[in-house]
């Protein structure tokens, strides 16, 4: 391109004219320059990271070695992130920071551009200075501009601007950065866990340090009883194929007295150490293997011991109930408690000290049936509460564990014995036969007794009996049968229930009461307490009525009647009957009860009198027997 001479307007288009053409030219010096300033970015970033992450490195050892025996302490992590941060600022600032707030300078970019390309010979940046809009041309230099703007522009399609690139930083800062960069990529790789702990630890953060060795489960502090040697069992939790080789526990008190024990493995590969009862209150931490934990706090405490207020036995709700509708109950004072089964046992405690929970362990008589545990209601003080359970067969301990808030146990824990009584089934016995129409007024009343009276056939026969049972007395039941053949046969006794207080005293030897008119029938009646409030109804009873022999079926002169009389007790799950002896009336005829009466008569002169004394009693029993006058 050739320019040739102009006047003043004619220069001032020529001066727009070179500046346009060259506009390509420019905007690749300044894509350059922007490239360049990229790479020093990165390049400064990397020569930054080469003076951090060294002692980033160094800090983050320092760290991990500091933190197998304790806590690094704060101070010295604030230093360590102190160190590498201020580092990374100053180098930041210097190499990146100052390199990005670089303003452009087409000149020296151009210059650069002409050391990688010495065919230019200046011409390039002669050619940008002269072409300016600020510059003005004068005729002199007019051609020499228009010849010079011609041949770089004619030349510039030849030349690749961008070998004026400087990726000789970029080779350098990766090869100087490729080592570090392998580092943090080998631990982040084979251990990672740890590496992001440790970076996060120097950013100040509460990471714990991961171990090969973890001590888990500890408690917040180390509650120990008062003056006893303890021993501390550690769970571990440990990386696979690896053991710890020891470990050991510093105790240190207020004084600064210290103490170290060893922890060791036992027999069945739980870590424990045994703490001697000279130990006081202070701080312990336990270092095994690789892993470590603490400080803890180290406290004595008192075990809590249990105070029995009161011990007592329920009875069960059948067993009957005292005249305000409560059950009866029996008082322990030393807590051993026996009763039937079915009794509620009720024992009252007071702890010594504040309880967190209490069990109540119910143990049985085989040894080989596994305790009943309940846990305890404890009160809203936390230091008394009462246990409540029911007697069964096979109890024979029962036992209360508690602990306080700290998890100290009581010890010894309280117990007492249990004995669950057998109750016995019903005492029955056959009151003696009793002249007819002769109320027996005491049991040692024997004259109108007389043994061995068969029965008239077609009449009946008069038993009378008498029943007592700590379980109380529920239903009796008359039995018989004929000849000893056959099944027992059940006659139901209906229980008796006066309806007048005229009747008087029930006179228990007798079966019947004072005022009981002679042929009164009284199956069965159970008599009422003479001290309600301290023995139930029921617990004696008796009766008196006549066997009809009548109704019976096939009954012949000389057949014998066994028969006896049965009571249940009240007991409804265990019910329990007894009986009365078995006794045997003879069926015979008028002839043979006047035969046996005379026998009877020459055994006894007593008899003889008694008759001939109350003759009215047997008016109709004996055949022509004739009234007393």
């Amino acid at each position: 391109m050739v320019f040739q001479k102009m006047e003043q307007p004619e220069l001032i288009m020529a001066e727009a004219l070179i500046y346009k053409s060259l506009d390509p030219i420019r905007n690749q010096i300044k894509k350059i320059w922007l490239l360049n300033k990229s790479i020093d970015v990165i390049y400064g970033i990397s020569k930054s990271l080469l003076f951090v992450l060294p002692l980033l490195a160094i800090a983050c050892i320092a760290d991990w070695v500091w933190d197998i025996e304790e806590e690094t302490p704060l101070p010295i992590r604030l230093i360590m992130t102190a160190s590498w941060l201020s580092l990374l600022l100053v180098s930041l600032a210097n190499y990146v920071i100052l390199p990005a707030i670089k303003r452009f300078k087409e000149d020296e970019t151009a210059l650069k551009i002409e050391q990688t390309f010495p065919e230019f010979d200046h011409r390039l940046i002669t050619v940008l200075q002269l072409s300016r809009p600020e510059a003005r041309f004068d005729k002199k230099s007019e051609n020499l501009l228009a010849e010079l703007t011609g041949e770089v522009v004619d030349c510039y399609p030849n030349y690749n601007f961008n070998k004026a690139l400087e990726l000789k930083k970029l080779k350098d800062s990766s090869l100087r950065f490729a080592p570090v960069l392998l580092f943090v990529t080998l631990a982040l790789i084979f251990a990672h866990d740890s590496t992001i702990a440790l970076i996060k630890r120097q950013l100040l953060l509460n990471s714990p340090i991961p171990r090969n060795t973890t001590i888990v489960n500890l408690p917040e502090k180390i509650v120990l009883a008062e003056g006893e040697e303890a021993c501390i069992i550690f769970d571990l939790t440990l990386t696979n194929g690896y053991t710890p080789s020891s470990g050991k526990l510093n105790w240190k008190n207020v004084a600064g007295k210290t103490l170290l024990l060893p922890i060791e493995p036992d027999e069945n590969g739980q870590w424990k150490t045994t703490l001697p009862s000279s130990i006081e209150d202070g701080i312990v931490t336990i270092r095994i293997g690789d892993g470590r934990a603490g400080p803890l706090p180290l406290i004595r405490k008192n075990r809590p011991t249990l105070e029995m207020l009161s011990a007592k036995i329920l009875m069960p709700q059948w067993f009957g109930k005292r005249p305000d509708g409560s059950p009866y109950e029996t008082i322990f004072p030393k807590g051993d408690i026996d009763g039937i089964e079915g009794s509620t046992v009720q024992v009252e405690f007071k702890s010594s000290q504040p309880l967190k929970e209490a069990t109540l362990v119910i143990k049985h008589s085989d040894s080989n049936l596994t305790p009943d545990t309940t846990p305890c209601d404890i009160s809203e003080n936390k230091q008394t509460f009462v246990v409540r359970f029911n007697l069964k067969m096979g109890n024979v301990r029962y036992q209360v564990n508690c602990c306080n808030k700290e998890g100290l146990e009581s010890n010894p824990n309280w117990q007492r014995k249990l004995t669950v009584l057998q109750t016995q089934e019903p005492l029955v016995s056959l009151l003696p036969e009793q002249i007819p129409g002769i109320v027996r007024v005491s049991g040692k009343d024997e004259d109108t007794e007389i043994d061995g009276l068969p029965v008239l056939i077609g009449k009946q026969f008069r038993v009378a009996y008498k029943a007592e049972s700590y379980s109380g007395l529920s239903i009796a039941k008359f039995r018989y049968r004929i000849n000893e053949k056959g099944d027992w046969q059940t006659l139901p006794l209906q229980e008796f229930k006066p309806e007048s207080e005229k009747l008087g005293k029930f006179l228990i030897e007798s079966g019947a009461f004072e005022n009981s008119p002679a042929k009164a029938v009284i199956d069965f009646y159970p008599l009422p307490s003479d001290d309600p409030w301290k023995t139930p109804d029921r617990r004696v009873a008796g009766g008196r009525f006549d066997f009809q022999i009548g109704p019976l079926k096939n009954i012949r002169v000389g057949d014998k009647i066994e028969y006896f009389v049965e009571v249940t007790d009240m007991n409804p799950i265990n019910p329990k009957t007894g009986q009365s002896e078995i006794l045997t009336k003879e069926v015979v005829g008028v002839d043979e009860l006047l035969a046996w009466w005379r026998r009877k008569e020459k055994e006894t002169e007593k008899l003889m009198q008694l008759k001939n004394k109350q003759a009215t009693v047997f008016e109709g029993f004996l055949p022509n027997l004739p009234p007393k006058p």
